[in-house]
């Protein structure tokens, strides 16, 4: 079993967005992700709400973004390929309350999407095991990591370890 080891961190992440990715140059099969999310704060006298929204997820070919309807992220809004499989959802909201579903976001080769909310200065903290998995991608795909957030600035990490194997033992 390969690895890949895949992190960054976003010290001043607030109203925006950024994503960065790896070209997939030859036919592999995922088998796991091992990764941790963080979101803390610099100042330790900073107040109010924050959230930090992770996702990662394979792109078939170069991975195009776009600015959401809220326009302060820019991230992975793009239509779901999932060849009509899933025709579209149904939002059960008998008691009327206020639901927001967002812009789309998902496609093929998603390994994982999470968000972390809190108040400042209390730190968030996720970890995300993935195992057993079998995820066959080719070459030219990307992987892509994204992170945005809104509210008071803070600091959000990603650390992780990609499993994979070379695809028919190239």
């Amino acid at each position: 079993m390969l690895t890949k080891r895949i992190g960054w961190e976003i010290s001043n992440l607030s109203g925006g967005g950024v994503n960065i990715w790896w070209i997939v140059a030859s036919p592999i099969v995922v088998r796991g992700l091992q990764l941790s999310i963080s979101l803390g704060f610099q100042n330790a006298s900073a107040t109010g709400f924050s959230e930090a929204l992770s996702i990662g997820y394979f792109s078939a070919g170069w991975p195009t973004f776009s600015q959401d309807a809220m326009q302060h992220v820019r991230g992975p809004y793009f239509d779901d390929q999932d060849a009509g499989i899933f025709i579209d959802f149904t939002v059960d909201n008998t008691p009327q309350l206020q639901v927001g579903t967002g812009p789309p976001i998902g496609g093929n080769g998603t390994l994982f999407s999470s968000i972390l909310k809190t108040n400042a200065p209390q730190a968030a903290n996720q970890d995300i095991n993935l195992s057993g998995l079998g995820m066959a991608i080719g070459p030219n795909n990307c992987f892509v990591l994204h992170m945005d957030g809104v509210g008071t600035p803070c600091d959000a990490e990603m650390q992780g370890v990609l499993f994979y194997e070379r695809a028919g033992g190239a």
